[in-house]
């Protein structure tokens, strides 16, 4: 039944589940707290509009990038209460997880004092030609290449994010400032986005790589292999950017992908 006094289910569009219990008992012990969309763009719009106007997509396919909710994420530290939650996984829905969620939430033990992001490595080419130019400029020739060496660019699909360092953090406050985000795009040479907030913390990582930590490529196992069609490269280069080792944690349908039999619900 509706408001005021019914139970109408939630929408899950956007909630938070405090894991800080589980991560301490043998039982799942969750507490669920939802937000409403709106009241949370009304709360933290000011702060994340300016990103979203500078990484929109300019390609009519990746519309729903363009949404100031993929950009939420920059100042959740504005939305939760910190006193309550510090910390949170953000997955996507396209996402499938193999193994007890409360071996991820131990991943927050790798953070340092500055370490605000946890993202596994983008699993295809997507920055491969993006970076193109600035590796010459900038003279670093990791930028867009692949492990174990290179750096691939970072995979939106699952975020760590410690929100109490995001508060506390100066540098990750002035890096996400529109000034210097226009400063980085000129710098990388970074002129067209199309896919939002993984575009941000791409380029946030190839400056302020202190912020990050990269997770093993087995949390997010991503399954789309378009960009084997789409770009020029061999397969043995292909295979650098696409290999993952080991048993896989969390499978990723990127691109409408089927997930493989043991990971169907």
């Amino acid at each position: 039944m509706p408001p005021p006094g019914g139970k109408p289910g939630y929408n899950g569009g956007f909630y938070f589940i405090n894991l800080d219990h589980m991560s301490k008992s043998k039982k799942y012990q969750a507490a669920v707290q939802t937000y409403e969309v709106e009241s949370v763009v009304a709360k933290v719009g000011h702060d994340v509009w300016p990103i979203q106007q500078l990484f929109k997509t300019y390609r009519k396919k990746y519309n729903r990038f363009n949404d100031i909710f993929y950009f939420i994420p920059f100042a959740l530290h504005k939305v939760i209460d910190l006193s309550e939650v510090d910390r949170i996984i953000k997955v996507d829905a396209d996402m499938r997880l193999m193994t007890d969620i409360r071996t991820l939430w131990r991943e927050f033990d790798e953070f340092k004092e500055e370490t605000i992001f946890a993202l596994a490595q983008e699993q295809q080419p997507v920055y491969y030609q993006r970076f193109a130019i600035a590796r010459v400029a900038v003279g670093d020739d990791r930028l867009g290449m692949p492990p174990p060496g290179g750096k691939p660019g970072y995979n939106g699909g699952l975020y760590l994010i410690n929100l109490d360092h995001m508060s506390k953090s100066k540098k990750y406050q002035a890096a996400v400032a529109e000034r210097n985000l226009r400063y980085l795009m000129r710098k990388y040479y970074f002129t067209k986005s199309h896919l939002g907030d993984q575009e941000v913390v791409t380029i946030l990582g190839m400056e302020y790589p202190e912020l990050f930590h990269t997770l093993p490529c087995t949390w997010n196992r991503q399954l789309c292999l378009k960009y084997a069609r789409i770009i020029t490269m061999t397969p043995a280069l292909f295979e650098l950017f696409n290999r993952c080792d080991g048993a896989v944690n969390l499978y990723h349908g990127n691109c409408h992908t089927p997930f493989p039999p043991e990971a169907e619900l």
